[in-house]
């Protein structure tokens, strides 16, 4: 089992450019049954409050998804 943790500039990066290498990585973590996603409360927090920055302009159902699937996969 791998453990990851992901940088939150991966993460912001996958929702801005679903199609580019971060967006990879991040669907990659999240699918991946040999991949542990490592997130604490700390880290979930900062996700959401850079997520819902109001300068990245991310529709709330994109945000949304993004966090329950860190919620289904993190451990």
């Amino acid at each position: 089992m791998i453990r990851v943790v992901l940088d939150t500039n991966i993460l912001i990066s996958a929702l801005l450019n679903p199609s580019g290498p971060p967006a990879q990585v991040f669907l990659r973590t999240i699918l991946d049954s040999e991949t542990q996603l490592c997130v604490s409360g700390e880290v979930y927090a900062e996700y959401e409050e850079v997520m819902r920055r109001p300068r990245l302009r991310r529709p709330e159902s994109q945000v949304t998804d993004a966090l329950r699937a860190i919620r289904d996969r993190g451990y």
